[in-house]
């Protein structure tokens, strides 16, 4: 498989899906799936919605394992970086 071209960094993950998140799924997932957990692909914006973050980041790696990928709990500010973590755990547990 090609080696993914984004910059791996925490930050410039964290960053990315930030930026993504407030621009393409903020206004309606704020208001219809509060608490709910978002694991967006930062190469391509998709976004993969689930109750549990393990589902939605193990939904997301299967879509585009060789992808970095933000993970998010809507409504809370403080689940972030968790996204770059579960992406390598993942991809070392499926390898």
């Amino acid at each position: 498989m090609a080696e993914s071209q984004f910059p791996s960094k925490p930050d410039r993950v964290t960053e990315a899906g930030e930026q993504i998140y407030r621009e393409r799924y903020w206004a309606q997932y704020e208001a219809s799936h509060f608490g709910k957990f978002l694991a967006i692909d930062v190469e391509t914006g998709e976004a993969t919605l689930a109750d549990e973050a393990v589902d939605a980041m193990e939904q997301a790696h299967q879509a585009s394992p060789d992808h970095m990928l933000y993970l998010l709990k809507i409504g809370s500010p403080h689940i972030g970086r968790l996204g770059f973590r579960l992406s390598h755990a993942l991809t070392s547990r499926v390898l």
